[in-house]
């Protein structure tokens, strides 16, 4: 009779702790599946490239268009902007419009934001690079865009960097 009741509790224990893995196995992989559906929908430079502050950078202005293709809100989404010359980063500084005004509304470094299920979003935002790094430089340049959350790149789009692209 001990044996039974003890092998009883033993398969109880058994079930209860494969049940508890289940459920936090699913739970995480909900998490992992709500981050991966916010995708870069359009982008578009929307100035030519020219002299920033007192002639020493080097930027250019776009809009990139953000969509939560899934059905959770997410929190603490960033856009970063990073310029490559043959794989190696460059020294870059990229500022947002506040969401929701105007060109005319104040810009922000390293801006975070929500993005609601469902939601679309434009981003209007400056991307300046100094002219030294462009003259040290030699090969292939690129410019990657990063959709960032809690560390993890969300998409990504790399365009080449070109004087008149």
């Amino acid at each position: 009779m001990k044996k039974t009741a003890l092998a009883i509790i033993l398969l109880s224990l058994i079930a209860l702790s494969f049940a508890t893995w289940l459920i936090l196995n699913q739970m995480a992989n909900q998490a992992e599946n709500q981050i991966a559906h916010v995708k870069i929908a359009d982008f578009k430079w929307t100035s030519d490239w020219g002299p920033g502050t007192v002639g020493i950078l080097w930027c250019r202005s776009f809009n990139i268009t953000l969509n939560n293709i899934g059905n959770q809100d997410l929190e603490g989404i960033k856009v970063e902007v990073k310029f490559l010359a043959n794989n190696t980063e460059l020294w870059t500084s990229t500022w947002f419009h506040e969401r929701g005004t105007s060109v005319k509304s104040p810009d922000y470094p390293n801006m975070t934001f929500e993005l609601k299920a469902g939601e679309i979003c434009e981003l209007l935002g400056t991307f300046y690079t100094k002219l030294t790094e462009l003259d040290k430089t030699q090969g292939e340049k690129t410019l990657m865009f990063e959709v960032i959350s809690n560390g993890t790149t969300l998409d990504d789009l790399s365009l080449p960097y070109t004087i008149d692209s």
